[in-house]
């Protein structure tokens, strides 16, 4: 939408313009980006961006091309989030461009949503998900972390360890991770108490190099971590749930994690499922959960 707001023929339809026009601009520009998530499909997502200028000329064309160019790359570095957005706008956007870093991996995933998805109405299931993704998202951002992909019914994040030291970042993520079981703890109460379906969460904290970068195509590229260590974290969130506990973490993040040491309660040696290989179909890792009580 533009709008000159120093001619009196142009109608300004809205009173923000009038408001605009009275603090000396002279002319207004606004543009909505849309995001293309697959995942939402009754809500429009996006960016909305409005421009004022004093300039007694207002926009020129050329202004206004360059906004439209800047635009679309603003958009996706607020769509990935503050990390990835500062790797677009520094220009590092191309295809397969990754760097290995090391990291405290956080992966959470919600036991039993496939029960409750297919005994409920499909037009509150996107709702359900947005409660408990609060419940997930808001204790990693709130210490640091980063949220790297939604993955259905769970989501993958990260502690990047490259600029400091693992144990202050470990004892954060289990912080995290209890935080984020709390909050699903009190929604499941106030679910159960108006007889709606509840469901547990399952949190793996692992430590270990992993693969941060970007994958896709020139139209599409996703900002995310891969490599062995995001695997094993993956099959360590699968050890959840036979034996009941909600958070289970890696020897690797056990024996970085001094200043927590005294949450964590050693569980023995189990064996996950491993990716195929003529050598090796399983493997076994020693695990810890957290005590209830510390």
């Amino acid at each position: 939408m533009r709008r000159r707001l120093d001619d009196p023929a142009t109608a300004l339809e809205f009173s923000v313009l009038e408001d605009i026009r009275d603090q000396g601009n002279t002319d207004y520009f606004a543009r909505m980006v849309h995001f293309e998530v697959a995942e939402i499909r009754d809500h429009m997502t996006g960016m909305a961006t409005s421009w004022s200028t004093d300039y007694e000329d207002g926009f020129s064309d050329q202004h206004i091309e360059i906004l439209e160019r800047l635009l679309p790359r603003l958009a996706l570095s607020l769509d990935v989030g503050p990390a990835s957005g500062q790797r677009i706008l520094a220009g590092d956007i191309r295809p397969g461009m990754m760097e290995v870093l090391p990291a405290v991996i956080f992966y959470a995933d919600l036991r039993g949503f496939t029960t409750v998805s297919d005994t409920m109405p499909y037009e509150r299931i996107g709702d359900m998900l947005n409660e408990y993704f609060e419940c997930m998202v808001r204790p990693v951002m709130d210490r640091g972390g980063h949220v790297l992909k939604f993955l259905g019914d769970g989501l993958l994040a990260a502690f990047d360890t490259s600029t400091d030291e693992a144990d202050p970042l470990c004892s954060l993520a289990l912080s995290a991770a209890t935080d984020a079981i709390d909050r699903v703890t009190a929604l499941n109460e106030e679910r159960r108490a108006i007889d709606w379906l509840a469901m547990e969460l399952d949190i793996a904290l692992h430590l270990g190099d992993v693969l941060y970068g970007n994958v896709g195509t020139a139209d599409r590229l996703d900002f995310t971590v891969i490599g062995p260590a995001v695997n094993e974290a993956s099959h360590i969130e699968t050890l959840c749930q036979p034996p009941g506990y909600n958070v289970l973490v890696s020897e690797a993040f056990a024996g970085a994690a001094a200043t927590c040491a005294q949450r964590l309660q050693p569980v023995g040696r189990h064996a996950y499922a491993a990716s195929a290989t003529p050598r090796n179909c399983s493997r076994s890792a020693f695990m810890y959960r957290v005590r209830s009580r510390f």
